[in-house]
């Protein structure tokens, strides 16, 4: 992806795709939550920091060989669980 291959690049706060990416993840993440997919309690702005959290952890472990673990890990943690 090449969100990942710039560590980010292009997604500082007040630009027009940092806008764009916001309003997508807020409405991806509703309708997962309507779906049950996903946890309820999380907000648009949570999934946004992950999201930026695991750009930097996927540049970081890259050097180590490591690729997409924090991404799983994230994931995982925001599934749904039955109650």
């Amino acid at each position: 992806c090449e969100l990942l291959e710039s560590g980010g690049a292009g997604l500082g706060p007040g630009t027009r795709l940092e806008a764009d990416l916001a309003d997508a993840l807020g409405r991806l993440l509703a309708r997962a939550q309507r779906a049950g997919a996903v946890r309820r309690d999380l907000s648009g702005a949570d999934v946004h920091d992950l999201l930026r959290g695991c750009l930097v952890a996927e540049r970081r472990s890259r050097a180590r060989g490591v690729t997409g673990r924090a991404a799983a890990v994230v994931c995982d943690g925001m599934r749904a669980t039955a109650d």
